[in-house]
């Protein structure tokens, strides 16, 4: 099972990579650095191809794999997206927060470019200053709304189609549970063997989680922060059976340790 996880995960991994730098250095310092390590992988959904810091605005520049995140998709609702970088930023807490201040102190804004390969379809999302202070001074977002909003963007891309009669329709939280809904073609897969095979299946969806980087472990990361599971729901097209195979939080916690 391929893990969707778009822009908004994509975003915070490469947030994550100043953070540290910004915590000891100036701000145009530890843009500087991180710019010299990119291109820098962030997983399925692509790659930061480079950041800069001009005219008081600190750019992070995006480059996102086709088969994985639609940019046309994204522009249908840019402010879909933008709200969703700002519930990120809001609350912040540790590294985060000296990257806020850092922003808000220098005066600086934030715009984030993202283009597909062929550079052929682009779209830009800035955030000014003003936001981003309103941002840090926000006491009241929780690690459950920034979920919620990285659900929010990457339900944009839906639906998905995997290939083998498998075609993500949407994520959604059910309880304690963020699910990813699974349409099963029985005419290319036998929905009974399907069950059949229900253990071994989390078993491979476990080795595959554990072994994601970038913005697919951040997205991971996101859903055991909120204290939710995770959960795919396969349910057949034809005969309507359904099945859940579910991670629970401890057990998403262990797969990155």
């Amino acid at each position: 099972m391929k893990l969707q996880t778009m822009s908004f995960a994509a975003i915070v991994c490469g947030i994550a990579l100043l953070l540290t730098g910004c915590a000891e250095n100036k701000l145009r310092s530890a843009v500087e650095q991180v710019n010299r390590e990119c291109p820098m992988d962030l997983g399925t959904a692509g790659k930061m191809e480079s950041v800069s810091y001009e005219d008081d605005c600190v750019s992070f520049n995006y480059v996102f794999s086709e088969e994985y995140v639609s940019i046309e998709k994204m522009k249908q609702d840019p402010e879909l997206i933008k709200n969703s970088v700002l519930t990120m930023f809001s609350n912040p807490q540790g590294p985060m927060k000296d990257f806020i201040q850092a922003l808000t102190e220098a005066g600086a804004s934030v715009k984030f470019n993202f283009q597909n390969p062929k550079g052929d379809q682009k779209l830009s999302i800035d955030v000014s200053s003003e936001e981003l202070a309103g941002a840090r001074n926000d006491a009241h977002t929780t690690d459950a709304d920034k979920l919620d909003a990285a659900l929010r963007s990457t339900n944009l891309q839906m639906p998905m189609d995997l290939g083998d009669g498998l075609v993500i329709t949407q994520v959604i939280t059910e309880g304690n549970t963020v699910f990813y809904l699974c349409s099963v073609d029985e005419h290319q897969l036998d929905f009974k063997l399907l069950k059949s095979q229900a253990a071994a299946l989390k078993q491979e969806i476990t080795a595959n989680l554990a072994a994601l980087s970038g913005s697919d472990a951040k997205f991971i990361e996101l859903i055991a922060n909120a204290h939710k599971q995770l959960g795919y729901r396969y349910k057949g097209t034809t005969s309507g059976q359904q099945m859940d195979i579910t991670l629970t939080t401890d057990e998403l916690r262990q797969l990155h340790r």
